[in-house]
């Protein structure tokens, strides 16, 4: 009995001799090159040269397994692998999208595992995966050194210093060395990106759901950004850390490990309730318009029109405020359109009552106010505005309606009040 099975084992061994003398594949050459030190970057990336074959091809059952080379010893009685792989329970199939390239006898393979640690691996393709017409290929095993390499990245804002909270997103991140980045948009798992405090609490979150525009990417660039209520969830200064879950984001497919930014964070205190003042020119524009200028981190949302009438210095009706219209490229920049009953006189000093909530106002946590009333003087052109402005000082300056100067105002009577660069129009 134990002859008839050293005789079996022997034909099988001969068998396996024969099969591998007779693979065509066995001749080839690796990049990387086999028993070498690489990155887990490189080995995101194999290419195999066969010499003997042309016009390779693959099927739907071809797959690649990568062992850690303890697991990779556990081999059985018939020499498959009873080990365990990367990235199980599943197989990675060679005709995934993007996985296996083949150029004729070129191929190609961008692996998808990540490696967890240092170590040494094995990428194998077992046999009966390859095929050159009829015949397949015997196993194929290359071992490698691999090492963690750093995530090779440049991200705005730096941390380098600290950071006011109103700076803090969009985050924009450039990957050296890297062709395409990508986000995992699996159906059950996605890329997850998280801001914790100093205490490890999740201050704020996002997932990189396929509608989700604020998580984007471009060939090596990647922007993160949140809304701006989100704000609202930091409640003091400190350290804050921008968190990437393991395997959100994949360079060249390679999904990476998780990793984290620490920011020094400045959160500015939440402005006050109530009207908030924003800047008007005292002049008309080209297209007869008022320019406003909103406080910086601020946004108007609408506006309310009241057609509010425009007086000369004598309080003539000579006009009104149209709709009010935001500047295209400018999101602090509003205008106000003057529409004149007569032509513009472009010696006259005007002066229009500004109502309060003529803008709709967010502040930076996203809180609504409306714009502050404002009585405002202006003039027909830049030219005469910034002349105005000029001849202001400290000391305040009186004039009739009329625009006639007078060093000793009246109780009781209306005059427009300059001081500081401002003007209004007061009752004494």
């Amino acid at each position: 009995m134990k002859k008839v099975l050293s005789i079996a084992v022997m034909l099988i061994c001969a068998c396996a001799t024969s099969f591998a003398q007779d693979d065509i594949f066995a001749n080839y050459t690796v990049t990387p090159a086999d028993g070498s030190t690489i990155t887990d970057r490189q080995m995101s990336h194999l290419t195999f040269t066969f010499h003997d074959v042309h016009n390779i091809t693959i099927d739907g059952n071809s797959t690649y397994y990568i062992y850690p080379e303890s697991e990779f010893d556990k081999r059985g009685i018939w020499g498959e692998h009873n080990g365990h792989y990367l990235g199980e329970p599943y197989v990675t199939f060679l005709d995934y999208e993007g996985v296996c390239e083949i150029n004729d006898n070129v191929v190609t393979i961008n692996t998808r595992e990540r490696i967890p640690e240092s170590g040494v691996y094995y990428f194998v393709i077992e046999g009966g995966n390859l095929w050159c017409g009829q015949e397949s290929n015997g196993e194929i095993a290359v071992k490698y050194t691999v090492e963690k390499a750093d995530l090779p990245f440049t991200v705005t804002p730096s941390n380098a210093e600290p950071v006011s909270l109103f700076d803090l997103w969009p985050f924009e991140f450039t990957f050296d060395g890297v062709e395409n980045v990508t986000l995992k948009r699996g159906f059950f798992e996605m890329a997850e990106a998280q801001i914790l405090d100093e205490d490890g609490n999740v201050v704020i979150q996002t997932k990189a759901y396929d509608s989700n525009d604020h998580w984007t990417t471009e060939g090596n660039k990647m922007t993160l950004n949140f809304y701006t209520n989100q704000r609202q969830e930091f409640k003091k200064s400190g350290k804050y850390t921008l968190k990437f879950t393991e395997g959100s984001i994949l360079l060249d497919g390679a999904p990476q490990d998780e990793f984290s930014i620490v920011y020094d964070v400045i959160v500015p205190e939440h402005p006050a309730d109530g009207p908030v003042v924003v800047e008007f020119s005292n002049y008309l524009d080209e297209q007869n318009r008022i320019t406003i200028t909103l406080p910086e981190y601020y946004t108007a949302s609408g506006y309310a029109n009241m057609n509010n009438p425009v007086y000369d210095a004598n309080d003539n009706k000579v006009g009104h405020l149209d709709f009010v219209v935001a500047d295209e490229e400018n999101s602090r920049v509003w205008y106000i359109p003057v529409a004149f009953d007569t032509e513009k006189d472009e010696n006259a000093v005007y002066h229009v009552s500004i109502h309060e909530d003529l803008l709709f106002l967010n502040d930076p946590y996203d809180v609504y106010h409306p714009s502050a009333a404002k009585e405002l003087v202006f003039y027909p052109n830049k030219a005469a505005g910034v002349s105005g402005i000029n001849a202001d000082s400290a000391k305040a300056e009186y004039y009739t309606v009329e625009g006639i100067r007078t060093a000793q105002p009246q109780a009781g009577k209306v005059y427009i009040q300059r001081a500081n660069g401002k003007a209004k129009k007061i009752i004494k």
